[in-house]
Order: structure tokens, then sequence, then C-alpha cells
């Protein structure tokens, strides 16, 4: 089954559990995403940064394989707290303040 996701996804079995990995231990450290609702959509979300983000830092970088999967465990836990600081300002209401406050200036 993990070939067939990899292959899916065009990456290694390797970055596909380093992805995976990431993403539910950076839920621990996180006491804001409470409901399954936003527990999947931050494992999803640090997932996919994980998966596609980090193998192109680690191409830019030039990279070794064994530093690379460190960099992709450090990009899915950064998109996992990106997903929860998120799903907190939209849940208190202040996403649209800050957007008109920016934009419309008020």
């Amino acid at each position: 089954m993990l070939e067939a996701v990899a292959a899916t996804l065009g990456v290694k079995k390797g970055e596909v559990v380093v992805a995976f990995i990431a993403s539910i231990i950076s839920l621990r450290f996180l006491p804001e995403i409470k409901t399954w609702y936003d527990k999947a959509s931050a494992i999803a979300t640090g997932f996919f940064c994980s998966a596609f983000v980090g193998p192109a830092i680690t191409e830019v970088l030039d990279l070794k394989e064994r530093t690379g999967y460190g960099v992709l465990f450090l990009v899915g836990v950064l998109g996992v707290s990106a997903m929860a600081a998120l799903l907190t300002i939209v849940k208190s209401g202040e996403l649209w303040a800050a957007i008109r406050k920016r934009y419309f200036g008020g």
C-alpha cells in the first residue's frame, strides 16, 4: 500500500513515511486542534507540505537523502503549525477583520 501511495503522489516511500510521521507527531503539541475535522485537515496539510515542498527544498539546497528527510520532517511540522494558526484565526473571526484592515483601511 505504501508503494501505491508513493507512486500515486510521485514521491519516494521514505518521504511518505516521514511526511506522515511529522504530521502525526506535531499534533501532540498543538492543543488548539481538537475536532476530528481540524486534525484531519492539519495532518493533510502537514503531509502535503512535507511531501511536495520538502523535496523541492532539498533539491534546491542539494542535500543528501538522510539530511533531506530531516528537512521533510521540519517542513511537515511547520505545515501543521501553519494550519493550526490559520484555524485559530478563522475560528476567532479575526481573519476578515485583518483582511479589511489590511486592504480596505478599516
